[in-house]
């Protein structure tokens, strides 16, 4: 099966041009995923909704922070720390599905 024969086709509601470029930034979340759960082990999983909603607070917060105080590096931070929020977005919502 084609990896992408699970996404729906965005049937012209979006360009082709956007359209990849929210896979790609899909793709980008879910390698920090990855890379994060060889350490931690399926950790989120032992916390709530709320709790990772309240890690998403967090991770703006720092992104807001470090982009108003023109800290080196921000750009790339922010855009790790954005890719965070939407793994945490998706453990918000699995967490919510399991009731």
């Amino acid at each position: 099966m084609d990896e992408l024969s699970i996404i729906p086709s965005p049937d012209g509601a979006i360009s082709e041009e956007d359209f990849e470029a929210y896979l790609e930034v899909i793709r980008d979340a879910l390698l920090i995923h990855f890379e994060k759960e060889k350490i931690r082990r399926g950790l989120w999983k032992d916390y709530g909704a709320k709790e990772q909603v309240d890690v998403i607070k967090i991770k703006a917060d720092r992104v807001i922070r470090s982009l108003e105080l023109g800290i080196e590096g921000r750009a790339e931070n922010a855009k790790e720390e954005l890719l965070d929020v939407i793994n945490y977005a998706v453990f918000g919502i699995r967490r919510l599905q399991d009731g």
